[in-house]
């Protein structure tokens, strides 16, 4: 088991970690070390050689971990995730019922700011929407997703698509890690797993703006400046759009009551609030 990096927040308890599992510790400045330190008999401290060129510290942090580990199941999850006791026993025995070579689990959002319960949401709704949601388990497609906070995958295919060194320099490696696996014809499954895995990503506006900047950025691929404008673009008409012609229509109520704005504007916002209403409920954010 290779842990990512805290990102500066105190470590959150999680179980004692099983005899075989095996952690790297980057240089985090968050404790992690000493957290580690407390369950010196049952897991391996991996001190790391310096970041090489062409790196992400993350990428080169799980690479390691691999490097050390021997078992034929291979899981990566991020050091600020809370596991239930059963997380694990549960996961193995769904990627072997599966016949899957990589499962993924999408967890249960830990949302305790205004902006958190306001933004994320959306957020997940528009990823969704981007890698067509439930076509990431279908073996005929292409569609790809990975959440980099959960992936256990079976050694052989790790090492068929390059393992972390195939994404080294990438930030978003979980979706491109996700996306190879799907071109080699291996099989992927992405899991909603809310009662099994907790996550608390950001805790203000500035870091919910700066880590999503950086993943829609780094999603983009080679054309970034475009692609990421597009995707704006595309969240402004999802997200904005809808009430900017509500707005209008309502404005334009006195003059003509049942005017076209204000029947597509009313449409278009309830199917959007419904949507993410529907969401909501499934990760326990209240309306």
């Amino acid at each position: 088991m290779c842990t990512g990096d805290n990102y500066g927040r105190a470590p959150t308890k999680s179980p004692a970690p099983r005899d075989d599992a095996r952690r790297c510790e980057g240089d985090s400045t968050d404790e992690t070390k000493k957290v580690l330190e407390k369950y010196r008999s049952q897991v391996e401290l991996v001190q790391e050689d310096p970041l090489p060129d062409g790196w992400v510290g993350k990428n080169w942090a799980c690479h390691l971990g691999y490097g050390k580990a021997k078992g034929q199941l291979l899981l990566f999850t991020d050091g600020d995730s809370t596991h239930s006791p059963d997380s694990l026993s549960r996961t193995v025995e769904c990627l072997m019922s599966t016949g899957a070579d990589m499962l993924s689990l999408a967890p249960r959002p830990i949302l305790k700011t205004f902006w958190e319960k306001v933004m994320q949401p959306p957020i997940f709704l528009l990823i969704m929407l981007f890698v067509g949601g439930k076509w990431v388990n279908d073996d005929a497609r292409l569609n790809a997703l990975g959440n980099g906070q959960y992936m256990l995958f079976r050694r052989a295919a790790y090492e068929k698509i390059g393992g972390h060194k195939a994404v080294r320099n990438k930030i978003t490696e979980d979706y491109n890690l996700a996306r190879l696996l799907k071109r080699a014809g291996l099989r992927l499954r992405v899991l909603s797993a809310p009662d099994a895995l907790g996550v608390r990503m950001y805790a203000s506006f500035g870091e919910i703006w700066r880590g999503w900047r950086k993943n829609f950025y780094a999603v983009a691929g080679t054309h970034s400046t475009s692609r990421s404008i597009l995707r704006i673009l595309l969240m402004l008409t999802l997200f904005v759009l809808p009430f900017g012609i509500l707005t209008w229509g309502i404005m334009s109520f006195p003059i003509a009551p049942m005017n076209i704005y204000l029947i597509t504007g009313a449409f278009m916002a309830t199917l959007l609030w419904l949507g993410i209403l529907v969401l909501d409920r499934s990760i326990k954010v209240g309306p």
